[in-house]
């Protein structure tokens, strides 16, 4: 008998794993040859991979690296943790997610991220990291051998950290003295005042050899924009090398006459910021040796590549201490919001605390609010006055006494007219204001130098309802009035906002008050002549004490009821009865006295000149729905029914 062949199924079946043999070894082969060729592969998977196989890629690498106890770089052959164990081998139950941080990280104590060094600088580094990376003096150079970089180098790691301004500056004039042995040193920074012209302040001036920080910090002058050579330096970004001053037309030889200085020869170099732009001028005087006393080439050399640092790092000091201020604004700010919403009863109370923080912050002589009067707009209705000196004494020692005539109100009715802050530098040169008679004669503690004044809105905007004057900025140091720049004026903008909330709150409660009092005189007033008079009440509680008729005794239970025959006195005691047999009195607890007087205020208010609607009526009314009660069929009513 011939024997059948394979059917079809059964040749596919033994072709099956024939082919899965071979596309196995074809992806081996192409496996093999992508691990030989890495530069395609790499070329392949970043031009033809998706946003999921990165993502997988990701966490195959995430969940596959357990930490031993060793840590990854001890990491052996030998150790049995499961490196190559892939997450897809065991993945029936779900596991507990990895926690890639602990709450308990926060409890370590930390290093202050900014410290202050054995000098009392403020620098991002402690002092036991500056012992071993900075010394804290200026490192000394031969200056005819060394490499010049290394020099720099060391000099610009020794200022890197500091980020007190003032600190800074004497520090780079330290590293100057050792480039280019000067006889004396000035540092100028560029500010700008409330109409955003520049001027120059000297952080540091005319600082000799071996001065200290104190000494060095406290001459401070300014200087005007494109003015002598410092000025000229730093309007047009350019160094300049003076060999004789007294010949240079712009030298002024004033700054001699004061100092009893003479100046000969002048290195003059701006400081950049990375922008390239002019933050300060660095001035050296008088070279000490070689050249005739005059400053060389390499000197200059020296100064303009050492300055070149120096710009960045003042810069970032420069923004340190800006952040400070920022940082002590916003919380002047919040401490006076919540000095706002806690009080809000007393107009003077808020007053006085505002400008108590406005004197306290921005170092003032005077601070004066004036309150805008809302019957009429073109005058002030109160005045709130405080001085420096006041903060000294306690709350219960204030004398508000002020002489009101001394206090100038034309500045204050000039900004609510304009709506516009007002900053006048210096009132004795301001031309828009005849009124300076009060600066006239011996200049004293109370004449007004320096002026600023800003309106108060309301939360619309639109309207004025106060003026915050400031008078006088005083020197922190010094004491001397020196005029509001321009960060004043955005502080008391910001200021003046919570100032005008407070303001307004306080107004609002106040005109609350003075009409709750004026409702409570009126309702007083209504209920004297509203209420039964005493002698009537009297009258009637004595004849209810006596004795009150019963309900069948007055008819009152009957339908057929007629009061014509009843006097008032007589009404005012059936409703009496009808309020007992109803057990009111005894369910709400009635005195005897309020419900006599209640009766006769009710009848006492209804109208007696009229047919219908009158006393009469309201008894009638109230007997028919007692009778209802009593006689009727819907004594099923409970008390809480019938009451």
């Amino acid at each position: 008998m011939e024997r059948a062949g394979p059917s079809f199924g059964q040749q596919r079946q033994q072709q099956q794993p024939q082919q899965q043999k071979q596309q196995q070894r074809d992806q081996d082969s192409v496996e093999a040859w992508l691990d030989d060729h890495w530069d395609f592969t790499f070329s392949y998977f970043v031009r033809k991979a998706t946003r999921e196989m990165v993502n997988a890629w990701f966490a195959e690498r995430v969940h596959t690296i357990p930490v031993c106890k060793e840590g990854i770089r001890g990491h052996t052959e030998s150790c049995s943790c499961p490196l190559q164990q892939s997450p897809r081998a065991d993945n029936s139950a779900p596991g507990t997610p990895t926690r890639k941080i602990s709450a308990s990280e926060f409890d370590r104590p930390l290093r202050p991220i900014v410290v202050k060094d054995s000098e009392g600088t403020v620098s991002f580094l402690s002092d036991s990291e500056k012992k071993e990376q900075m010394p804290l003096t200026p490192p000394r150079f031969d200056h005819d051998e060394g490499d010049q970089c290394s020099r720099l180098l060391e000099l610009v790691k020794d200022i890197s950290s500091h980020l007190d301004v003032t600190a800074l500056c004497h520090k780079i004039f330290l590293h100057i003295h050792g480039l280019i042995s000067a006889d004396r040193y000035s540092l100028f920074l560029v500010c700008e005042d409330s109409s955003n012209d520049k001027f120059l302040i000297s952080r540091l001036f005319d600082v000799a050899e071996g001065s200290t920080l104190e000494e060095a910090s406290n001459n401070c002058i300014r200087l005007e924009w494109n003015k002598g050579i410092v000025g000229h330096v730093a309007a047009l970004g350019e160094p300049l090398n003076i060999k004789d001053a007294y010949e240079d037309p712009r030298f002024n030889a004033e700054v001699d006459q004061i100092t009893g200085y003479k100046t000969q020869s002048i290195l003059c170099m701006p400081i950049k910021n990375h922008r390239e732009e002019v933050v300060g001028v660095a001035q050296a005087i008088n070279k000490k040796s070689g050249n005739g006393g005059t400053f060389t080439e390499k000197d200059e050399k020296d100064f303009a590549a050492y300055l070149a640092f120096c710009g960045i790092v003042l810069h970032n000091a420069q923004l340190y201490e800006t952040s400070l201020l920022e940082n002590k604004r916003n919380q002047v700010l919040l401490d006076l919001a919540s000095l706002i919403f806690e009080e809000q009863q007393s107009l003077e109370v808020i007053l006085k605390k505002i400008a108590a923080t406005i004197i306290s912050f921005m170092q003032v002589q005077k601070c004066t609010i004036f309150i805008v009067d809302e019957d009429c707009s073109d005058s002030f209705s109160s005045v709130f006055h405080m001085e420096c000196e006041e903060l000294e004494k306690s709350s219960d020692t204030l004398t508000r006494e002020h002489d009101a005539n001394k206090i100038n109100y034309m500045y204050a009715q000039y900004v609510k007219n304009t709506m516009e802050p007002l900053n006048i530098p210096d009132v004795s040169k301001d031309k828009r204001f005849p009124w300076t008679t009060e600066n006239t004669g011996n200049v004293n503690q109370q004449c007004i130098r320096s002026l600023l004044c800003t309106p108060i809105k309301n939360g619309k905007k639109n309207k004025v309802i106060g003026v915050c004057q400031l008078v006088n900025k005083m020197e922190e140091n010094t004491g001397k009035v020196k005029p509001f720049n321009r960060n004043d004026e955005q502080f008391l903008e910001a200021f003046v906002i919570f100032c005008g909330l407070g303001i307004q709150n306080t107004q609002m409660y106040e005109a609350v008050e003075r009409a709750m009092a004026k409702q409570m005189v009126t309702l007083e007033v209504l209920s004297y002549h509203a209420s039964a008079a005493e002698e009537e009440t009297r009258e009637l509680q004595s004849l209810a004490a006596a004795v009150v008729p019963s309900a069948q005794t007055l008819k009152i239970t009957d339908f057929s009821f007629s009061d014509f025959e009843l006097s008032d006195l007589e009404t005012a005691l059936c409703t009496i009865r009808m309020f007992t047999d109803l057990n009111l009195v005894q369910n709400f607890q009635m005195k005897h006295e309020v419900l006599c007087r209640w009766i006769l205020s009710v009848k006492k208010n209804y109208r007696k000149n009229v047919a219908y609607h009158n006393w009469r009526h309201a008894f009638n009314t109230a007997q028919c729905m007692f009778a209802a009660l009593k006689a009727g069929k819907i004594q099923i009513l409970t008390s809480v029914g019938i009451d």
